[in-house]
């Protein structure tokens, strides 16, 4: 069973159903056999259930005949059907029985396929890989890459395996943030695809794999090279959709969504005209009616908006919406807060704030649960809500629109309730902070959360919240320098056993692929069979999560308090605890247009304002630097310092000499 999910993936499933027709022999019982293959082959990507009951019987018809190779590739392929369909609490149990039993036939199993060991090497890869565990990941790809050059003779099919690891160890590169190394394995196993697999009839069939390269280029801000891969990747997509039209519907949805990536590079750096340009072409490969419709619509109402043709954007995301209420009627969609939100964004750019105001609470309605007040002044509670990214969005939104009406009728309660909506995304960021596990999910949280730390402090500078404001600057300084910290005092002690590490990440994966499931599947009736199954499973396993972290807590009480606090002090227990009577603390938050001082000592508070311009802007900027150089932060934060020392001298009335 040739792993190809990492080489070809729009035809990876295609593959997978045609070869299962001819991976078993017809041995012992044979229309048995067939049967039970016909079985499988009908449920393995739509019900696990019912084709992990055939691959059992299955399993016994050729444990029956001692046919060792067989029911080894059985439990594989159990394996397959629960990582295809995400259950990795499940995975973790059915790829240790798969590995017991190669261990105790491997040699009678090898005889025969030797490949089922570079199956059990992908599957496990490919688990820690979803789990966040790079580290592992990488050294069972390494271990396979090695194994694979040790063979005296080597097949199309070992190459194929050799293409898919180095794949594979550029994919777990980049999540973690190591673009060159991503890179020298992903262009490796091009030069190996090139040398070994490509063929006369179709010899560039290679860049099809370009996509991912032009990814990482992407990552790395070096959008000339993504957008050379990505052109390349794409004209080879177009003319393997024409040559092979027995996969046109999985290489229309794959050279779609390629498309809409390279739309999303031009975004990123600001062409919205040949943004616009890219999606158009998309929208020619989509057919009527399509679903896909939908995001590359409101793409192309956000190249719009950029661009201020404001009454192209509206249109742009009405489109969206009435292809939204096609799909799935007046229910509440991720994809309906995603086009509110975005529409409230275009209000707001038009100064619009009243018409901002209420499609932002549109937006967080449809990407809460049981939240329906359509009054602005309601928030909603941080529970049942369909996708925290989008609604941490549409908060920052709403708080930034109702902090302009203050501004605009000078109404306290316009304030106050700002002020409380920032505190809830900022709740929020905490949230989402506690369960990432990639690089790229802390890039989103550096990138979304400033801005919203920035505005939070004007509004609570304004209201003179002392304690608000310290919280504040305390959390805004938490999100990388927490994570490395909380990730030294969990591992370095090496008290948790492994198992119960690997057990806690698996319930999050599986938590998060089943949320987005339920929100694929709500697009459909809310009778339909397989939407109250995956609900069901959702919140079954969401009680299991509470009581293993139950568990956790009164197991291991140090690991949950160091994962899960997010408290910050309190202003009067620094006073009482950390500051003498001759000792002040000055803390700051460097914003895009103002530095915010903040000084304590046993006798009051205080919070300046700074206009960040000229030399002070020179010196936060050598000071970020410096956070990421380490071995020049001494110098290029030297004279930051010596600036903070004449603001605290100011804020103190006190001589610059003293």
């Amino acid at each position: 069973m040739v792993r190809l999910k990492a080489i070809y993936p729009f035809i990876y499933c295609l593959v997978l159903v045609l070869n299962s027709k001819s991976i078993f022999s017809q041995t012992g019982d044979s229309l048995t056999i067939a049967t039970y293959e016909q079985k499988i082959e009908n449920h393995f990507y739509t019900n696990p259930d019912s084709a992990l009951c055939y691959l059992n019987l299955l399993g016994e018809q050729f444990s029956l005949n001692n046919n060792f190779t067989k029911t080894s590739e059985t439990y594989i392929r159990k394996a397959t059907c629960l990582s295809y369909h995400y259950r990795m609490q499940e995975l973790d149990t059915y790829l240790a029985e798969a590995q017991n039993f190669y261990d105790k036939h491997t040699v009678e199993i090898d005889k025969h396929n030797h490949l089922l060991k570079f199956d059990l090497y992908n599957e496990w890869g490919d688990y820690y890989m979803r789990l966040g565990d790079y580290e592992k990941a990488l050294s069972i790809f390494k271990e396979l890459i090695s194994d694979i050059t040790q063979l005296q003779e080597r097949t199309t099919t070992d190459y194929n395996y050799l293409i898919g690891a180095y794949q594979y160890l550029g994919w777990i590169y980049k999540y973690m943030g190591q673009y060159e190394e991503a890179l020298n394995h992903l262009f490796k196993s091009i030069a190996i695809e090139i040398e070994h697999t490509s063929s006369p009839k179709n010899p560039n069939r290679y860049k099809i794999n370009y996509a991912r390269i032009a990814q990482v280029y992407q990552l790395q801000g070096n959008y000339k090279l993504a957008k050379k891969y990505f052109r390349e990747s794409l004209e080879e997509l177009e003319s393997a959709l024409a040559a092979m039209p027995q996969y046109s519907a999985l290489a229309r949805n794959y050279l779609i969504n390629s498309y809409n990536k390279y739309a999303l590079l031009y975004q990123q750096n600001h062409q919205w005209d040949s943004s616009a340009i890219i999606l158009k072409k998309s929208i020619k490969h989509h057919q009527k009616d399509d679903p896909m419709f939908i995001n590359t619509y409101r793409h192309m109402g956000i190249a719009a908006m950029e661009q201020e043709q404001f009454a192209a954007a509206e249109k742009f995301f009405k489109q969206s919406l009435s292809y939204i209420k096609a799909s799935v009627g007046e229910r509440k969609d991720r994809q309906y807060g995603e086009i509110y939100t975005n529409l409230g964004d275009l209000y707001f750019q038009q100064k619009k704030f009243s018409a901002a105001i209420q499609h932002y609470q549109q937006g967080i309605i449809n990407l809460v649960e049981n939240f329906n007040h359509k009054e602005t002044k309601h928030n909603p509670a941080l529970k049942q809500i369909i996708s925290r990214k989008d609604l941490l969005t549409a908060l920052s939104g709403k708080a930034n629109t109702l902090h302009q009406l203050y501004l605009q009728h000078q109404q306290k309660d316009l304030l106050f309730h700002a002020e409380a909506t920032y505190a809830l995304a900022i709740d929020l960021i905490d949230s989402i902070r506690l369960d990432f596990n990639t690089d790229m999910d802390k890039a989103f949280l550096v990138k979304t959360s400033y801005p919203i730390y920035e505005q939070a402090l004007h509004v609570a500078y304004t209201t003179q919240n002392h304690n608000n404001i310290f919280t504040i600057l305390e959390k805004s300084k938490g999100i990388l320098l927490y994570e490395a910290i909380r990730k030294t005092n969990l591992f370095a002690s090496n008290r948790i056993p492994a198992n119960i590490l690997r057990k806690e990440q698996a319930f999050r994966k599986e938590l998060s692929y089943l949320e987005d499931l339920l929100q694929k599947e709500e697009n459909k009736t809310p009778e339909n069979k397989k939407f109250v199954s995956t609900r069901n499973q959702f919140h079954s396993l969401k009680n299991e999560f509470y009581n293993f972290e139950q568990q956790l807590e009164q197991d291991f009480p140090d690991y949950y308090n160091i994962k899960h606090t997010t408290s910050t002090p309190h202003l009067s227990n620094i006073k009482k605890k950390l500051l003498s009577p001759n000792k002040t603390l000055v803390t700051f938050f460097e914003g895009d247009q103002y530095l915010f001082v903040f000084l304590i000592n046993h006798n009051e508070t205080k919070c300046q304002k700074i206009p960040l311009n000229g030399q002070l802007r020179k010196q936060v900027k050598a000071m970020r630097s410096g956070i990421y150089n380490y071995h020049t932060l001494d110098h290029k934060t030297d004279k930051f310092h010596q600036e903070m020392a004449k603001q605290y001298c100011r804020m103190e009335n006190l001589s610059t000499n003293s």
